[in-house]
């Protein structure tokens, strides 16, 4: 008789050898299956219904799929940060568009506003 795997904690703790049950065979599947003869085949299973064609303004166009465009991160103090997101917002720009405008200008040598 197999002993269970967990047999010896289990008298540790008091328990009876007796009491432990062994693990159940593994289940074995059938080596074959039996088919009615004379019984109507059952209804084919449709193929799957074509994927929806997706609208042309539902493709991603962004920064995020132009090859020209790299993600990047940094830390910004915090105050400064809310700051910076107010006045963009107040002029309907972005983060991206302010980044990108400044470091051209650092590029080229420009002095930068308030510099």
């Amino acid at each position: 008789m197999a002993k269970n795997r967990f047999a010896a904690l289990l008298e540790e703790k008091g328990v009876p050898a007796a009491a432990i049950a062994e693990e159940p065979p593994p289940t074995r599947l059938p080596d074959s299956v039996s088919i009615r003869v004379g019984a109507e085949p059952a209804a084919p299973i449709p193929p799957p219904a074509p994927p929806a064609p997706v609208a042309a303004a539902a493709l991603k166009t962004g920064k995020r799929s132009d090859p020209n465009y790299r993600q990047i991160s940094t830390y910004v103090r915090s105050d400064l940060y809310k700051q910076v997101r107010k006045r963009l917002t107040d002029e309907e720009r972005d983060f991206a568009e302010l980044l990108d405008e400044l470091l051209e200008r650092w590029i080229g040598n420009e002095p930068l506003h308030g510099a």
